[in-house]
């Protein structure tokens, strides 16, 4: 029988993390993320100008997504199919 991966659940979950760290960084880190660009955002404005300070918050949006391609690719890993590294 084919083993495949719960689409539903979080990539965390895939990639070996304990239920209470995946909690603990969703709400800590989240919550502490949106009040430091809050203060940022504001800072940046009064400084940069609105166009400049979303092209900042857009390549800051880049490298955060970017982060979370190690996590991907440990999913994609298990998932059947997927081609073993040869490493």
């Amino acid at each position: 029988m084919l083993e495949t991966i719960d689409d539903d659940r979080p990539m965390l979950v895939d990639a070996g993390w304990p239920l209470d760290r995946i909690g603990a960084v969703s709400i800590v880190g989240s919550g502490t993320a949106a009040v430091l660009a809050s203060l940022a955002s504001g800072a940046l404005l009064t400084r940069l100008g609105r166009r400049r300070t979303v092209v900042a918050f857009g390549l800051v949006t880049v490298v955060a997504t970017m982060a979370l391609f190690p996590l991907a690719q440990a999913r994609a890993a298990r998932s059947p199919g997927w081609p073993q590294s040869r490493c």
